[in-house]
């Protein structure tokens, strides 16, 4: 496809109908890759999210494939505790969107960056939730493989009934990197390749093997539980070298070397969660979440925060903007001795000098968007909480 295909000129604008049925109403975020706008279906009155892949970008048949894999894995799960896809196509001037359900909340790397660490009940709760979301991905042949807090989010949830009633739920966003064995013989990735977020991301996806199976998001969910329960890092290391040996050679730490507190049941369940070799792993998500279920012993309650809905909006758009940033290569790389750039997590909650960051990683965010109706000219709350009963 020729870039006078896709002239600057063609780029979408607030009011615009697209696909003759989406009236687009804002610009939700911008990064290097692409937008994510708020409209509404003109006929049913929905509002959703659109993503567009920017005009210099959808010349990329790579790109292309991932935004097509995204937009099908995530509709053919069609799970509460993943962000919808309704539809997906390419505008009159040639660029892919994706067409996905409106959230309202944060993501969960944006609380830890607040927040610093959740209690055990914060855990067990997002833990059920994101388990229920593999757990359906890999009945159907999927593994997302960039598992990761940028891609988890927290939001209100309008179900009357079942996990989440009433409350908040854990999404998963973002299968722009997944594997997908039943879509098409045409694999979006090669051997070699390190695809995912480094400081989550399993030895045998650090290794660029070509055998990576639904244990690796199983290991990056590990790691995110770690990163829950202690705000650090199980590996660090002084360059982004070191760190993809870190965790390819070094032992798992105690998730107690971190944070005392915590039962020392935790510490098999982490080492089996997170070994190196798959095979010793949990193998399912049942297993692993039943096991810290287990493991941290009976939690009858859950209490979020109340969170300011007007800073909540503004992270959330920081946010789409920030994790639409890709590498058009879509590749983890680093200069030697360097590391991505993006933002970290504050000094007073990791113990290195190396933070290995969301923003730099190969995937775009899922459908999320601020709170409608919100304005800094009218402050109000957001109730994410309450004293329920954890999901059994």
């Amino acid at each position: 496809m020729s870039q006078e295909a896709l002239a600057p000129e063609n780029e979408l604008r607030t009011g615009q109908l697209l696909a003759g049925k989406y009236r687009l109403e804002g610009e939700l975020g911008r990064g290097a890759m692409g937008t994510v706008w708020s409209a509404l279906h003109e006929s049913l009155g929905q509002r959703v999210a659109i993503k567009v892949i920017s005009p210099e970008h959808a010349s990329s048949d790579e790109l292309r494939r991932r935004f097509d894999t995204e937009a099908r894995a995530a509709a053919k799960l069609r799970s509460r505790f993943v962000v919808g896809v309704y539809d997906h196509g390419t505008t009159k001037s040639g660029l892919p969107y994706i067409v996905m359900e409106y959230l309202e909340g944060e993501c969960l790397e944006d609380r830890l960056n607040r927040q610093g660490v959740l209690t055990i009940g914060e855990v067990a709760r997002i833990t059920r939730h994101v388990g229920r979301a593999l757990s359906r991905a890999h009945a159907n042949g999927i593994v997302h493989r960039d598992l990761k807090p940028a891609n988890i989010f927290l939001t209100k949830s309008d179900e009357e009934e079942g996990e989440g009633a009433g409350d908040w739920i854990a999404k998963v966003l973002d299968f722009g990197i997944a594997k997908v064995e039943d879509f098409s013989d045409r694999s979006t990735t090669k051997t070699g390749t390190v695809l995912g977020t480094p400081l989550f991301m399993s030895p045998e996806q650090v290794r660029g093997a070509s055998s990576v199976d639904s244990r690796a998001d199983l290991y990056s969910l590990g790691m995110v539980i770690y990163n829950m329960l202690t705000g650090s890092y199980a590996f660090e290391g002084q360059s982004f070298g070191d760190l993809l040996v870190s965790i390819c050679t070094d032992p798992l730490p105690n998730l107690t070397d971190r944070a005392p507190q915590l039962p020392e049941s935790l510490n098999p369940w982490f080492q089996k969660a997170c070994a190196r070799e798959p095979s010793q792993r949990y193998q399912s998500a049942e297993e692993l979440v039943a096991a810290f279920l287990e493991a941290v012993g009976e939690v009858h309650s859950v209490r979020m925060s109340l969170i300011d809905a007007n800073a909540m909006s503004q992270r959330a758009a920081a946010h789409l903007a920030a994790t639409f940033t890709a590498d058009s290569n879509s590749e983890v790389t680093a200069p030697s001795g360097t590391l991505p750039h993006g933002t970290a997590r504050s000094s007073s909650h990791s113990r290195s000098a190396v933070r290995a960051t969301q923003h730099s990683d190969v995937g775009t965010a899922g459908g999320v968007a601020p709170r409608s109706g919100l304005s800094s000219a009218s402050p109000s709350t957001l109730t994410l909480n309450g004293d329920l009963p954890l999901p059994r």
